[in-house]
């Protein structure tokens, strides 16, 4: 179904982006500005089908041989939609040199400026590439072309081009992104295990996408910054303009103080730095069409300028669902025989050191037990802890919630009190809550402690497949605070207050499995006094927010 998808995608690309045949236009205006248009929508396209390309192979590495075989074919049917990509991008651009090399290109550009024009010239045509809907691209104009080498314009206006794919595939990382966080909440409300894995597998399929792309952004973001400041101080430079060159100079120092400010502490570092670059490339071209006195883009780029909010690139981490790589994740299911039997015995549990599993326990017992007293039920596993005592369970769920389905559906099939127990990274907790062995026991004020409640319970030798940690105690207590009420982000105010009052601390974002709510999570902490601390500096600088202060059993 994928590869079929994946070749819709791609055929659909293909014909929609195909360049217009020559021979088709009678203008040469016209026909040079539908090369252009078709350059553009061709090189989306290319990178488009490269995102799916790098996709594929990477499911083609982690498949087995079925799958290796369905992905070699996706990847390279793909392979071959973008040899073809690239040849009609080789074509339309060869079509477009001739043409300006021919001077067809008048009747959609300013006329050519004579060598001796003033620097002071003015084309109402011109304003910026990040203005509105009234935009028009500031260097499509005769004094750039004149005044610069013409491999520089022509690198200078492929930056341009660049520059609308970044503001594009910024979009697509805003609405991937968006998605993502609905993906999450709605992982720990499945009652499904089918559907659970399918929003996991999505997740961080989008996850995986996105950082492919914005690794795509990084590197175009730095190549139109250095194609336009050297193309930009070409001019300068030749029209002695060096108190604007020094200025360019401090506005580049300037930029990168202001990447060392921005945090780790984001979903994408290559997303947060956007509105830094975004602000030098305009700066630059308000500042270049001031110095050449073009009021409308300079007046369209001082717009633009204002326009940019670097708190809405600030996107909060999302952690996400996190499973045991080595546990495969089924619901019960009861079969007309057992599938065990003496050739086929029931394995040991699988403990994963990271991650969690949740499972059902049905008994336990002194001796190990015949296997028809189970009800035909699978998947099976058992333990043997340290009181010597054996524990079966029943399935391995990703959630809380598709155990809580489990145990309905094994109360149908005859077992009279199931359990839900839990690993999480290799913690053992039975009859856990949501919130895996937390229990709120004080809810006084805004900043609110929650202990844990994680029952007495023996525990596993470590033999086999298993692996198992002593029972909790308290040097292993750790402290969590949790920041409520902040909405889809928290304020630079609060996140100061975290810096100062827990400097190094990491800020993660959850999403409240119940409720689908943004959580934001501080720390931890070995000390509980000092997440107080924290909490009561962050509720001190924002008192809309309630804190929760969080034991964690590690």
């Amino acid at each position: 179904m994928k590869h079929l998808l994946i070749q819709i995608f791609s055929l659909t690309v293909l014909s929609l982006s195909l360049p217009l045949v020559a021979s088709a236009q009678t203008d040469e205006g016209t026909l040079y500005q539908s090369l252009k248009e078709s350059f553009v929508r061709l090189t989306a396209s290319e990178d488009s089908l490269n995102v799916l390309l790098s996709s594929a192979r990477k499911l083609y590495a982690e498949a087995d041989d079925d799958g290796k075989a369905k992905q070699g074919e996706i990847i390279l049917d793909l392979e071959a939609k973008i040899f073809s990509l690239h040849s009609s991008i080789e074509d339309v651009a060869a079509q477009m040199q001739k043409l300006e090399q021919t001077d067809a290109t008048a009747t959609i550009t300013a006329t050519a400026t004579p060598a001796d024009t003033p620097i002071e010239i003015a084309d109402d045509r011109i304003f910026n590439s990040a203005g509105g809907e009234d935009r028009v691209i500031l260097i499509e104009n005769a004094f750039f072309e004149n005044n610069l080498p013409a491999d520089v314009y022509a690198s200078l206006k492929a930056a341009q081009i660049t520059e609308k794919s970044v503001d594009n595939y910024m979009q697509i990382i805003r609405h991937q992104y968006q998605k993502m966080i609905a993906l999450d909440s709605q992982f720990y409300q499945a009652t499904d295990v089918a559907a659970a894995m399918a929003i996991y597998n999505e997740f961080h399929r989008l996850d995986a996408v996105n950082g492919q792309i914005t690794d795509s952004i990084a590197i175009k973001q730095q190549q139109i910054i250095d194609t336009k400041s050297y193309a930009y101080n070409l001019i300068l430079d030749k029209e002695n303009k060096s108190v604007m060159m020094e200025k360019f100079s401090k506005l580049m120092t300037q930029s990168r103080a202001e990447e060392q400010e921005i945090s780790d502490l984001s979903y994408s570092r290559a997303v947060a730095l956007f509105p830094i670059h975004k602000k030098l490339i305009i700066t630059m071209e308000r500042d270049m069409a001031e110095a050449l006195s073009i009021a409308p883009a300079a007046d369209s780029l001082s717009r633009a300028l204002q326009a940019i909010a670097p708190n809405d690139y600030l996107f909060p981490p999302i952690v996400g669902p996190k499973l045991a790589e080595d546990v495969e994740y089924a619901a019960a299911t009861k079969g007309a025989t057992s599938i065990y039997s003496t050739r086929n015995p029931i394995p040991d549990a699988i403990i994963p050191d990271e991650g969690a599993v949740y499972r059902i326990l049905v008994g336990s017992y002194t001796q190990k037990q015949a296997i028809n007293i189970f009800r035909n039920a699978s998947p099976l596993s058992v333990e043997r802890k340290s009181d010597k005592r054996y524990y079966y369970y029943v399935g391995d769920y990703p959630t809380f919630a598709t155990a809580t389905a489990g145990v309905e559906a094994l109360k149908a099939m005859g077992f009279r009190q199931p359990r839900i127990v839990v690993w999480c990274n290799g913690e053992y907790t039975l009859e856990p809550t949501e919130e895996v062995g937390m229990k709120i026991v004080d809810d006084k004020s805004s900043v609110e402690v929650v202990n844990s409640d994680t029952p007495s319970q023996p525990a596993a030798t470590t033999s086999g497949t298993t692996k198992q940690k002593n029972t909790t105690t308290a040097a292993n207590i750790r402290h969590r605070i949790e920041i409520h009420g902040a909405g889809s982000a928290l304020s630079d105010n609060v996140r100061e207050a975290i810096r100062a009052a827990a400097p190094g601390k990491e800020i993660s974002r959850l999403v409240d499995g119940a409720s689908g709510k943004t959580i934001f999570a501080v720390g931890t902490f070995p000390e509980k006094d000092t997440a107080v601390k924290v909490a009561e500096a962050i509720v001190a600088t924002d008192s809309s927010l309630s804190t929760k202060i969080i034991e964690l059993n590690r």
